[in-house]
């Protein structure tokens, strides 16, 4: 797989910079003022106030969803410098910064922790959408910032992924082995709601996942057709290929405990839809559930 080489300097263009990058980005218009001064606030680290500032802008275009990008993730405190940092406390001889190296490098204290983790995720997934639906068409800048931010939240969601699948299967262990009766009402299944609660998890990763397969769609850095994957193309690529296998009532994932547990009707109630396809390049909730449990999506 051949990806460009990408200097440091060029993929901070595309973040943030000590340098005030964002004035190249405003149009002569109306707005052109505010503009440039939410653009000054982001450089001054004034999140909080360039997104107010931005909100006074009438007119919505690519600019201004770009500045809009910069002042969400300044204000999670989402910092490319630790991804750099990643790279080079992982040792390796290379000097070149390419993306199959930082999408490799990419660690969970990007994101932090607790509220913090949450916030920076949250930016992300905001800042994808605003990319998605940028109103003056996707350009080579939005879809390769896109593009890039979406391999980076493929990163956390894969972990929250394996978190929810933990989760999922010790609940329908649990409901396997004390069902009572047929197993086809709530009262039956004991443990039912430690399931919901799990499938809550479930929803949030599929939701983040879409983004990511939305984002990631029409991208030159992230490759599936080459011999060797970076780590993030791997991933997505397990996701796709093991998740999107459709939704089943008898579904195929092995003899365990788990998996006959999604045979009860209680299970069934709250986990099967009626929506998901197999092989239509989108994975449900329910296709997580069910072909993850017997497969390696994450």
């Amino acid at each position: 797989m051949k990806l460009a080489t990408m200097s440091l300097g060029a993929l901070l263009f595309l973040l943030s910079c000590s340098t005030n990058i964002y004035e190249s980005l405003v149009t002569d218009t109306d707005d052109t003022g505010k503009m440039e001064e939410a653009a000054n606030l982001i450089d001054d680290q004034k999140y909080d106030e360039a997104v107010a500032k931005l909100n006074e802008v009438e007119k919505d275009n690519n600019e201004k969803r770009f500045l809009q990008v910069a002042a969400l993730l300044g204000q999670s405190g989402f910092n490319v410098w630790q991804i750099v940092i990643d790279i080079i406390d992982s040792g390796s001889s290379s000097s070149k910064i390419t993306f199959d190296r930082i999408f490799d490098s990419i660690s969970g204290s990007v994101f932090g922790s607790g509220d913090e983790r949450d916030a920076r995720i949250a930016a992300i997934g905001q800042s994808i959408t605003l990319l998605d639906t940028a109103p003056e068409g996707q350009t080579r800048a939005t879809a390769n910032l896109n593009c890039f931010l979406g391999g980076v939240l493929a990163v956390v969601a894969v972990d929250d992924g394996n978190t929810a699948m933990s989760g999922v299967s010790s609940a329908l262990q649990s409901i396997q082995d004390n069902a009572t009766g047929t197993g086809d009402s709530t009262e039956e299944c004991p443990g039912i709601e430690d399931l919901s609660t799990n499938l809550d998890l479930i929803a949030s990763v599929q939701t983040n996942l879409s983004l990511v397969l939305a984002a990631t769609s029409d991208c030159s850095f992230i490759d599936f057709s080459g011999s060797e994957l970076n780590s993030v193309e791997q991933q997505i690529a397990d996701f796709v290929d093991n998740g999107d296998q459709g939704c089943s009532e008898n579904p195929d994932c092995g003899a365990g405990a788990a998996c006959q547990a999604l045979s009860l009707g209680c299970v069934q109630s709250v986990v099967n839809d009626d929506s998901s396809v197999s092989g239509d390049g989108t994975v449900s909730s329910c296709e997580i559930v069910q072909n993850c449990l017997g497969a390696s999506c994450f």
